[in-house]
């Protein structure tokens, strides 16, 4: 019956909802054209600060979304995810679990969810509507600060009137999340297209390749020398996917103990295959990264580091779209 009823919600609902289903049976709706996502390496940041929301529903039954830490101890996700329709009631925060930077099995860490914060307005009992798809997120106060070890992603908070101002033509958009049809691996979009608010919605419209477990999942950009999220993965549909503005919970995260600028841990893997996919969106003759580098270099890009880091990845983004 859970099933059955996951499946008929992804199509004329159009909430990705938490991936249960085979892969065989996620709805690819929310793919636009081609399937333009890419596997990332979940050890490199930001993606290790991207991390699957686990959620026990039952006894036998489980579910999965995305979650995204914005702060050492907390992670913003969607509020869907977190109902259970079987109980028609929330999750306690102890059947919720974290894990970051997840990988076929392997992982950077986890932790328990010790508190849950949700919006006052959102009702998962009905379908999708304005006021719903503008109430639906969630915040994860986590037990241990894990932000620490992985890194932590800063928030923006893009609304309609400033969205002209903050994103030109030159911005780049990134989404990843833990897909349904591969939930063992982190599924990137890069460089996806978002093309704005919709009308007196806090909404974000955006063609961005997601299928259910994508369902609070960020969608970045990088700016002021950091990557930022911009907005959370609510629903698909066959024209728009919709993503909810950070501008809608920014205050709720900040009294949280979010914070507004990114947090990079020491020691971090360097971010070798972001970079690549990165310098592959503009130079798709490089079947490598030093190809894809010296490519870079010898057309007026940085000279070729020795080392890899985040500045250089930033660098990359600023410069794809030139």
């Amino acid at each position: 019956m859970l099933c059955r009823w996951l499946i008929v919600t992804l199509i004329v609902c159009g909430w990705l909802m938490p991936a249960t289903l085979s892969a065989a049976n996620v709805s690819r709706i929310g793919i636009k054209g081609a399937d333009d996502r890419v596997v990332m390496d979940s050890r490199e940041y930001p993606w290790s600060a991207v991390g699957r929301v686990n959620v026990i529903t039952g006894l036998r039954t489980r579910g999965h979304c995305t979650g995204t830490l914005i702060g050492e101890a907390l992670v913003l996700t969607a509020a869907h995810c977190l109902y259970n329709r079987l109980t028609q009631d929330y999750v306690r925060a102890g059947s919720v679990t974290f894990v970051a930077g997840y990988m076929r099995g392997e992982w950077l860490t986890d932790a328990k969810a010790r508190e849950i914060i949700l919006p006052t307005g959102f009702d998962p009992r009905v379908p999708p509507d304005a006021n719903n798809n503008a109430n639906d997120w969630a915040l994860l106060k986590l037990d241990r600060d894990i932000g620490r070890e992985v890194g932590h992603i800063g928030i923006s908070p893009l609304g309609p009137e400033n969205f002209k101002r903050l994103v030109d033509r030159s911005t780049v958009f990134l989404q990843a999340g833990y897909s349904g049809d591969a939930p063992h691996v982190l599924s990137a979009h890069i460089n996806c297209q978002v093309d704005g608010f919709f009308k007196g919605q806090p909404v974000l419209g955006h063609k961005c390749d997601i299928v259910q477990g994508d369902s609070g999942s960020p969608l970045l950009v990088w700016r002021d020398g950091g990557f930022r999220v911009l907005g959370v993965n609510i629903t698909i549909s066959r024209g728009y996917n919709k993503a909810l503005s950070t501008v809608v919970m920014f205050n709720q995260a900040l009294r949280a103990g979010g914070l507004t600028s990114p947090g990079i841990p020491r020691g971090m893997r360097p971010p070798r295959r972001t970079v690549y996919e990165i310098l592959k969106q503009k130079f798709p003759e490089a079947d490598n990264l030093p190809t894809a580098m010296e490519i870079w270099a010898g057309k007026g890009g940085p000279a070729v580091p020795d080392e890899l880091d985040i500045p250089y990845l930033g660098r990359a983004m600023e410069d794809l779209r030139k």
